[in-house]
Protein backbone atom coordinates (compact mmCIF):
# COMPACT_ATOMS: atom_id res chain seq x y z
CA UNK A 1 0.00 0.00 0.00
CA UNK A 2 1.64 2.81 -1.19
CA UNK A 3 -0.67 5.97 -0.64
CA UNK A 4 -3.40 6.94 1.84
CA UNK A 5 -6.81 5.09 1.56
CA UNK A 6 -9.68 5.33 3.71
CA UNK A 7 -12.20 2.40 3.74
CA UNK A 8 -15.40 2.08 5.90
CA UNK A 9 -16.42 -1.22 7.49
CA UNK A 10 -20.09 -1.09 7.43
CA UNK A 11 -23.29 -2.89 8.47
CA UNK A 12 -25.54 -4.41 6.08
CA UNK A 13 -29.43 -4.41 6.23
CA UNK A 14 -30.51 -6.96 8.30
CA UNK A 15 -27.60 -7.43 10.58
CA UNK A 16 -28.42 -7.68 14.08
CA UNK A 17 -28.07 -4.34 15.48
CA UNK A 18 -26.68 -5.52 18.79
CA UNK A 19 -23.58 -6.76 16.99
CA UNK A 20 -20.82 -4.87 14.91
CA UNK A 21 -20.07 -4.94 11.39
CA UNK A 22 -17.36 -7.65 11.02
CA UNK A 23 -19.46 -10.34 12.21
CA UNK A 24 -22.00 -10.91 9.92
CA UNK A 25 -25.26 -10.31 12.30
CA UNK A 26 -24.48 -12.97 14.59
CA UNK A 27 -22.95 -11.87 18.12
CA UNK A 28 -19.39 -12.37 18.23
CA UNK A 29 -16.97 -14.89 19.74
CA UNK A 30 -15.42 -14.16 22.84
CA UNK A 31 -11.56 -12.89 21.77
CA UNK A 32 -10.21 -14.88 24.59
CA UNK A 33 -8.69 -17.52 23.52
CA UNK A 34 -9.10 -20.13 25.85
CA UNK A 35 -13.61 -19.73 25.22
CA UNK A 36 -15.39 -20.17 22.49
CA UNK A 37 -18.81 -18.49 23.66
CA UNK A 38 -20.36 -15.70 22.14
CA UNK A 39 -20.60 -12.20 23.71
CA UNK A 40 -23.75 -10.62 24.65
CA UNK A 41 -24.81 -6.82 25.21
CA UNK A 42 -23.90 -6.18 28.38
CA UNK A 43 -26.40 -5.25 30.42
CA UNK A 44 -24.53 -3.71 33.57
CA UNK A 45 -22.51 -1.52 31.36
CA UNK A 46 -23.42 2.01 30.32
CA UNK A 47 -21.83 4.13 26.99
CA UNK A 48 -22.22 7.50 27.20
CA UNK A 49 -21.52 7.09 22.76
CA UNK A 50 -24.98 5.76 21.19
CA UNK A 51 -22.75 3.94 18.46
CA UNK A 52 -20.48 2.22 20.91
CA UNK A 53 -22.40 -1.31 22.62
CA UNK A 54 -20.81 -2.35 25.14
CA UNK A 55 -20.72 -6.40 25.71
CA UNK A 56 -19.83 -9.09 27.84
CA UNK A 57 -18.82 -13.09 27.96
CA UNK A 58 -21.20 -14.64 29.91
CA UNK A 59 -18.87 -17.86 30.11
CA UNK A 60 -15.40 -16.33 31.00
CA UNK A 61 -16.23 -12.19 32.44
CA UNK A 62 -14.76 -11.02 29.16
CA UNK A 63 -15.74 -7.28 28.70
CA UNK A 64 -15.36 -5.22 25.38
CA UNK A 65 -17.03 -3.02 23.23
CA UNK A 66 -18.62 -3.17 19.90
CA UNK A 67 -19.02 -0.80 17.40
CA UNK A 68 -22.44 -0.96 15.78
CA UNK A 69 -21.65 1.51 13.16
CA UNK A 70 -18.20 0.06 12.19
CA UNK A 71 -14.77 1.24 11.83
CA UNK A 72 -13.87 3.73 9.87
CA UNK A 73 -10.29 3.18 8.33
CA UNK A 74 -9.46 7.31 8.34
CA UNK A 75 -6.20 6.49 6.60
CA UNK A 76 -3.39 4.32 5.79
CA UNK A 77 0.24 4.56 5.00
CA UNK A 78 2.11 0.86 4.03
CA UNK A 79 1.36 -1.28 7.17
CA UNK A 80 0.27 1.56 9.33
CA UNK A 81 -3.52 2.47 10.00
CA UNK A 82 -5.23 5.54 11.83
CA UNK A 83 -9.03 3.48 12.72
CA UNK A 84 -11.78 5.78 13.85
CA UNK A 85 -15.23 4.21 15.70
CA UNK A 86 -17.83 5.44 17.78
CA UNK A 87 -17.68 9.32 18.35
CA UNK A 88 -15.73 11.86 15.86
CA UNK A 89 -12.34 11.55 18.59
CA UNK A 90 -12.18 7.93 19.12
CA UNK A 91 -9.29 6.73 17.28
CA UNK A 92 -6.82 3.74 17.15
CA UNK A 93 -3.73 3.12 15.75
CA UNK A 94 -3.14 -0.48 13.61
CA UNK A 95 0.67 -1.23 12.74
CA UNK A 96 0.78 -4.17 10.80
CA UNK A 97 3.69 -6.58 10.24
CA UNK A 98 4.84 -8.23 7.01
CA UNK A 99 3.63 -11.34 8.94
CA UNK A 100 0.32 -10.18 9.58
CA UNK A 101 -0.38 -9.17 6.59
CA UNK A 102 0.87 -12.75 4.64
CA UNK A 103 -0.92 -14.62 7.59
CA UNK A 104 -4.54 -13.13 6.64
CA UNK A 105 -3.87 -12.46 3.38
CA UNK A 106 -3.75 -16.28 3.07
CA UNK A 107 -7.62 -15.42 3.47
CA UNK A 108 -8.18 -12.94 1.10
CA UNK A 109 -7.66 -9.90 3.72
CA UNK A 110 -6.21 -6.67 2.47
CA UNK A 111 -4.25 -4.54 4.64
CA UNK A 112 -7.34 -2.23 4.94
CA UNK A 113 -9.74 -4.93 5.61
CA UNK A 114 -7.08 -6.67 8.12
CA UNK A 115 -6.51 -3.06 9.79
CA UNK A 116 -10.52 -3.08 10.65
CA UNK A 117 -10.70 -6.55 11.68
CA UNK A 118 -7.97 -5.68 14.04
CA UNK A 119 -9.57 -2.58 15.61
CA UNK A 120 -12.56 -4.42 16.34
CA UNK A 121 -11.14 -7.58 17.58
CA UNK A 122 -9.22 -4.90 19.81
CA UNK A 123 -12.13 -3.23 20.76
CA UNK A 124 -13.82 -6.70 21.92
CA UNK A 125 -11.00 -6.94 23.85
CA UNK A 126 -11.62 -4.15 25.91
CA UNK A 127 -8.83 -1.98 23.91
CA UNK A 128 -10.21 1.26 23.13
CA UNK A 129 -6.73 3.22 22.20
CA UNK A 130 -3.37 3.49 22.01
CA UNK A 131 -1.26 1.14 19.02
CA UNK A 132 -2.37 -2.26 18.05
CA UNK A 133 0.79 -4.10 16.54
CA UNK A 134 0.27 -7.14 14.85
CA UNK A 135 3.77 -8.58 14.59
CA UNK A 136 5.64 -12.16 15.02
CA UNK A 137 6.67 -10.67 18.46
CA UNK A 138 3.73 -9.28 20.06
CA UNK A 139 0.74 -11.92 21.68
CA UNK A 140 -2.39 -9.95 19.42
CA UNK A 141 -1.16 -11.49 16.39
CA UNK A 142 -1.58 -14.84 17.24
CA UNK A 143 -5.09 -13.58 19.21
CA UNK A 144 -6.36 -12.00 16.92
CA UNK A 145 -5.57 -14.81 13.80
CA UNK A 146 -6.98 -17.40 16.35
CA UNK A 147 -10.30 -15.02 16.65
CA UNK A 148 -10.29 -14.24 13.25
CA UNK A 149 -10.05 -18.20 12.74
CA UNK A 150 -12.80 -18.77 15.18
CA UNK A 151 -15.22 -16.48 14.14
CA UNK A 152 -15.26 -15.61 10.64
CA UNK A 153 -13.71 -18.88 8.44
CA UNK A 154 -15.10 -21.71 10.76
CA UNK A 155 -18.38 -19.82 10.62
CA UNK A 156 -17.86 -19.07 7.07
CA UNK A 157 -17.05 -22.91 6.18
CA UNK A 158 -20.21 -24.06 7.79
CA UNK A 159 -22.22 -21.66 5.98
CA UNK A 160 -20.53 -21.86 2.69
CA UNK A 161 -19.64 -17.93 2.53
CA UNK A 162 -16.27 -17.91 2.86
CA UNK A 163 -13.54 -20.05 0.73
CA UNK A 164 -10.66 -21.89 2.00
CA UNK A 165 -7.83 -20.55 1.27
Amino acid sequence: MNGSSSQVVQRHEGDDPSVGTVFAGRPPLCPSRACLRSMRPDPDAHSDEAPLQPVVCLHCGQRGIVATNGVLVLFGFRHEFLIGYGASLSTMRVKLSESAVTLFGQHGLTPNQLAAYAAEWALLSGSTQGILRLSPDQPALMDCYEHFRRSVLEAGLRTGSVQAA
